[in-house]
C-alpha cells in the first residue's frame, strides 16, 4: 500500500502551512509547546490519568523515570521548574480565578493563561512556573489546578472546555509539557480524566468492536511533516477491510470501514466474532500489522517524506490511536522509527548543513515524468519556504536561494542531457546544459538561481536523464533512490541538506 500522489499534496499542504503562519502569527513553532526544546528523552513525565478532586479541581501526578541508555542533560541533570497545558484561546478570560497546589500545599505562584506568540491559530498555554522540583523530589508529587470563573460566572471549568485535544483524541484529553529552568527540555505527556462508569447497557451485538489505526508522529521537528491524504485513508481502509475479511480465524460481523481521516491518524473500525485463544488471534493480527506497515513504507525502507517521524500500525479497541485498548483480549502495535540521517551520511559540506537553517527547503518527494526525448526520463524536485529554526541568525535571515547542488555519481554525467529550472513566477521551464564540479567531486551544480523567497515558494528543478540510468544509481547515499540536495545562500556559508525520494 504505497502512499499515492504525495508529491503534489505535500507541496500544497506545505504552502498552505506557510500561508497560515503568515496569517495568524509567526507560526515559527506550530506545535505545542510552541517553542524549541527537547520533547522526548527526559527523566520527567505526567501520569496518563488525571483525578478530579471536585470543585473544578484536577490533579496531575508527576513521575520520574530515566530512560535506558540516556545520558543527556534532559535525562540526568535537568530540574523541573514549569508545568504547561495546551488550552483553548477562549479560556483566556479576564478575571478568572485559578489556583494550584503541590501535594496539598499552595504553589508559589498561581497559574496563568497566556498567548503563545510563536504558535499559530490562536495558540494558548496555561502555565504554572516556580515548581522548584528535581529528580529526588518530583516523583509522585500531585499537582492540582482549580479552575474558577470570574465575577460574571465566565470561565472554562472542565478539561473538556479547557484543553485542546491532540488530533484524533476526544475532548477532555490534555497535552502537558514539563520544563527545566533553562527551557531546554519539555517532555510531553497525554493525560485525561477516566470516564465515569457507564450505566448497565443491553448486551452488545455478537463479536468484538475492533479498530486498526495508522499514525505518523514527529520524533524531531521536520521541515515538511507528512500528512495523510484522502487517497491514503481510502487505500488503508480498503487494505484493512480486505485483510480482516481474509482472516482464517474468526468472522467479520460488522464490515471494517473508515471512521477517521486526519492529518496524522487514519482509523478503520468493524466487528470481529472470535472466541478462540487470545495468543492465536494476537499472532495473526501481528502478522497483518507487520504486512500493512511494510506496505506503507514501500517495501521496508523509510521514504524521505517520513524521515524524522515514526509511523505505526495499531490494532485494538476503539480509543487511543497510539495505545488502543484490547479488543477480544488483544492489542497489537507495529512501528517503524524513521530517523533523520546524520551529516556523516550525506555529502561533505563546509557550511551550515542543518535542516531548517534557512527559510528554503526541498519537498521530500520527487516526481518522475516523461522525458524530453524518447530515450530519457524526467525527474523533478520541488521547493518551498518554511519558518527557519533561528529566524534572526545569519542563516535564518537570508532571503536568497543562490544555488542548489545535488550529490550524484558523476560517472553518469554524459547520461544527463539537461537540467531545467523554473521559479514560481516563470510561466515555463528554462533548460540548461548540466554543470558538474571537478570529476570525482560527485556534485551536480545548479548555479545562478538567485531566487527570492516568493520565487522559491513553488519553484522546480528537473533533470532529464537517460533511461539506461536509474535514479537510484545517479543519486548517491546509503539508501538507494534517496537524492540529497544542498540549498546555498549567497554567502555560501548556509547550505541545509534535504533528501527526496519517490
Amino acid at each position: 500500500m504505497r502512499l499515492p500522489i504525495l508529491g503534489t499534496l505535500i507541496l500544497a499542504a506545505s504552502l498552505l502551512a506557510v500561508s497560515e503562519a503568515q496569517t495568524f502569527g509567526s507560526g515559527l513553532f506550530p506545535n505545542f509547546p510552541f517553542v524549541a526544546c527537547q520533547r522526548s528523552q527526559s527523566a520527567y513525565k505526567v501520569a496518563s490519568t488525571v483525578t478530579s478532586g471536585g470543585s473544578n479541581t484536577y490533579c496531575f501526578t508527576l513521575r520520574v523515570s530515566v530512560p535506558d541508555n540516556c545520558a543527556s542533560y534532559c535525562c540526568q541533570d535537568a530540574d523541573l521548574r514549569k508545568f504547561e497545558l495546551n488550552v483553548y484561546r477562549k479560556c483566556d478570560i479576564s478575571g478568572i480565578k485559578l489556583r494550584a497546589t503541590l501535594d496539598g500545599a499552595p504553589a508559589k505562584t498561581v497559574p496563568t493563561i497566556v498567548e503563545a506568540l510563536d504558535g499559530k491559530n490562536d495558540s494558548t498555554i496555561l502555565r504554572l512556573p516556580a515548581l522548584g522540583l528535581n529528580q529526588s523530589t518530583a516523583d509522585g508529587v500531585e499537582l492540582c489546578i482549580t479552575l474558577g470563573p470570574n465575577s460574571n460566572g465566565e470561565g472554562c471549568l472542565t478539561l473538556e472546555e479547557l484543553c485542546v485535544p491532540p488530533e484524533g483524541f476526544p475532548a477532555g484529553t490534555c497535552t502537558t509539557a514539563l520544563f527545566d529552568t533553562q527551557n531546554d527540555c519539555c517532555p510531553l505527556s497525554r493525560v485525561t480524566v477516566p470516564p465515569p462508569s457507564p450505566p448497565p447497557s443491553p448486551p452488545p451485538p455478537a463479536g468484538c468492536s475492533m479498530c486498526a489505526y495508522f499514525t505518523v508522529v514527529q520524533t524531531v521537528p521536520v521541515a515538511v511533516p507528512f500528512t495523510f491524504s484522502q487517497a491514503d485513508c481510502d487505500s488503508f481502509a480498503a487494505t484493512v477491510s480486505s485483510g480482516m475479511d481474509g482472516l482464517s480465524i474468526g468472522a467479520v460481523v460488522r464490515p471494517f470501514e473508515l471512521q477517521l481521516c486526519s492529518g496524522s491518524v487514519v482509523k478503520v473500525c468493524g466487528g470481529l466474532d472470535y472466541s478462540g485463544p487470545a495468543d492465536l488471534l494476537s499472532a495473526t493480527l501481528e502478522n497483518l500489522a507487520s504486512f500493512w506497515l511494510e506496505q506503507a513504507l514501500g517495501g521496508g525502507t523509510c521514504p524521505a517524506y517520513l524521515l524524522g517521524q515514526t509511523i505505526s500500525v495499531n490494532i485494538g479497541g476503539d480509543g487511543d490511536p497510539i495505545n488502543p485498548p484490547p479488543s477480544c483480549g488483544v492489542s497489537v502495535t507495529k512501528a517503524a522509527a524513521c530517523s533523520l540521517p546524520t551529516a556523516a551520511d550525506g555529502p561533505a559540506c563546509d557550511c551550515n548543513s542543518r535542516q531548517r537553517a534557512t527559510p528554503f527547503a526541498m519537498v521530500p518527494v520527487y516526481t518522475e515524468k516523461k522525458g524530453r526525448f524518447a530515450n530519457t526520463n524526467m525527474y523533478c524536485f520541488d521547493f518551498l519556504t518554511i519558518a527557519p529554526e533561528f529566524p534572526n541568525g545569519p542563516c535564518g535571515s537570508t532571503t536568497t536561494l543562490a544555488k542548489v547542488e545535488f550529490w550524484v555519481d558523476d560517472a553518469y554525467r554524459r547520461n544527463l542531457t539537461s537540467v531545467g529550472v523554473q521559479p514560481s513566477d516563470a510561466t515555463r521551464m528554462t533548460w540548461l546544459a548540466p554543470s558538474f564540479a571537478t570529476s570525482g567531486d560527485l556534485t551536480l551544480k545548479v548555479s545562478n538561481l538567485n531566487w527570492s523567497l516568493s520565487q522559491a515558494r513553488g519553484a522546480r528543478i528537473c533533470m532529464d536523464l537517460d533511461k539506461s540510468v536509474p535514479m537510484a544509481d545517479f543519486c548517491l547515499g546509503k539508501v538507494p533512490g534517496h537524492c540529497w540536495a544542498a540549498l546555498f545562500d549567497t554567502s555560501l556559508k548556509c547550505c541545509p541538506l534535504y533528501i527526496a525520494s519517490t
